[in-house]
């Protein structure tokens, strides 16, 4: 086996991140095809590199506080609740959750991705900052605080660099259980994305913003991502 060098650039959830140059028998390969490598230390590490992204990953970027747009990503996803109701985005951009039979599960409008982040802060918390967007009639759509409570759809760039310390489509994402998360909004402290029932029929939901304490057990707050 052909050794390579391998250089350490970050984390994301249970991985090591390594840039992999390549070696004599890849010359000219570009590094996004290498998808899997091992350290010399027997820890699995991945490389996930988003194709959607342009320009190089490192940037001058922000010098204070914010993000950074990272390698990591995670695409074509359901976002359920616990009560296995499906997020939707509609051709018209309106975001519904809602029963699925198998078939309708495959359909482009149920497909999401997250594109993780790194935050440059220096007091940084040991919550994943994430974008929740979906592809849509050739533009790219972000899941968005619209206000304290409402959540929207808004066409959108993915930033590479956000020189502030919140963004209304930015999310901090904490894990829960195994495909079970929490989405809290950067913009409004204490706010999750959470999955509440219509007054006038209950068996279609909608997806806002909840306020809950951070130790408190909130289901409706849960997130079920799951790959499809």
């Amino acid at each position: 086996m052909e050794a390579v060098t391998l250089t350490f650039f970050g984390t994301c959830e249970d991985f090591f991140l390594f840039e992999v140059l390549p070696s004599p028998v890849c010359q000219g390969a570009p590094t996004s095809l290498l998808q899997c490598v091992s350290a010399t230390c027997n820890i699995p590490v991945r490389e996930n590199f988003a194709r959607h992204q342009t320009g190089p990953w490192r940037n001058k970027g922000c010098e204070g506080d914010g993000f950074r747009i990272s390698k990591c990503y995670q695409s074509n996803c359901w976002i359920q609740s616990k009560e296995q109701k499906f997020l939707i985005l509609h051709n018209t951009g309106t975001l519904d959750v809602q029963d699925l039979n198998a078939e309708q599960r495959q359909q482009s409008e149920c497909r999401f991705n997250i594109q993780y982040y790194q935050n440059t802060s220096r007091d940084a918390t040991k919550k994943r900052p994430v974008i929740l967007y979906a592809f849509k009639n050739g533009q790219t759509v972000a899941v968005c605080c619209h206000d304290e409570h409402t959540i929207c759809s808004q066409p959108m760039d993915l930033p590479n660099n956000i020189c502030e310390t919140k963004h209304k489509a930015l999310f901090y994402r904490t894990k829960v259980s195994t495909n079970l998360y929490m989405f809290e909004s950067s913009v409004y402290t204490s706010r999750f994305l959470a999955f509440e029932p219509l007054d006038n029929n209950p068996c279609i939901h909608k997806l806002v913003l909840r306020n809950k304490s951070e130790d408190e057990v909130d289901e409706p707050c849960q997130v079920i991502v799951s790959q499809m």
